[in-house]
Formats: C-alpha cells, structure tokens, sequence
C-alpha cells in the first residue's frame, strides 16, 4: 500500500471520528448535555453501580473531569452516588428514574445516528468495514501495549 493510500485511510478515519462526535454532540445538545454528560448517563445505563474510578476508566477520562460532569447530573437528579459497601473511600453511581426518560431520548438519538451513518452500505459492506476498522483498532492497541511494556 501507498503512503498516500495510508495516510488517506487514517485521515479518513480520524475524520469520521470527528464527525461523529460531532453529529452526537449537536444532537445531544437539544438533551441539554456535553458529551461527556451524555455518554456518562449511556454508559451507565449498560454498567450501573460501578466506582466512580471505574466509570472514569471506561469513559477514559480523568476522575475529577467525571466529578464534575456526575456532579451536574445529581443536581438533576438524573444520578446518585451510594456508598461502597466493600470500600469506604468510594461511590458507586446508579441512575435515578428520573434518567430513565432521557436513556430513551438518548437511545433515539443513537438509532437515527446510526441509521443516518451506515445509510447506503449493504451488510457486507458494513462487515468488511467494521472487521477492518477493528484490525486497525487492533494495531493500536498492540502498539499501546508494548510501548506500556517498554
């Protein structure tokens, strides 16, 4: 493969990224919420009761930048932290009924995300896309992991 050919595929998909995040950003907007705001609340509807650390790791964002953004959903009464039982230093962080409303508002936004990114691709097409896009993924997560070890 070509140098450019390469440098077009990583852009191309450093793009769609991009574009993504952006889609998301601006439709979560009508919601009332950042980015971060949003995928806590997804995120949590899938893994409710995990640390405050652990979420901030599958979010991969740091603690305290996940403070603050837990700290506007419980003032919206969209979450609350409960106390560990098994770790006195730590919260685990459940979504409220009051979320549940929004998860669906959120779960729309998804769909039509979705459905407006793959419009046009045959299911082969999506195959072969995202088998690639995960031997790319793939590749940096080797390289991150050996640069861990070194």
């Amino acid at each position: 493969m070509s140098a450019c050919t390469s440098f077009s595929v990583t852009m191309e998909v450093y793009e769609l990224s991009r574009a993504m995040r952006h889609y998301l950003s601006r439709a979560t907007r009508t919601l009332g919420f950042t980015q971060e705001q949003w995928r806590t609340l997804w995120h949590l509807s899938r893994n409710e009761g995990l640390t405050q650390t652990n979420l901030a790791g599958l979010l991969d964002v740091q603690p305290i930048s996940l403070t603050r953004a837990l700290d506007r959903l419980a003032e919206q009464n969209l979450i609350e932290r409960r106390p560990s039982p098994t770790d006195r230093r730590a919260s685990l962080v459940f979504l409220t009924e009051n979320a549940r409303p929004v998860i669906a508002q959120l779960t729309a936004i998804l769909d039509d995300f979705r459905a407006t990114a793959i419009a046009g691709l045959s299911g082969e097409e999506l195959a072969q896309a995202s088998h690639l896009l995960g031997r790319m993924r793939a590749n940096l997560d080797k390289h991150d992991a050996d640069a861990n070890v070194a």
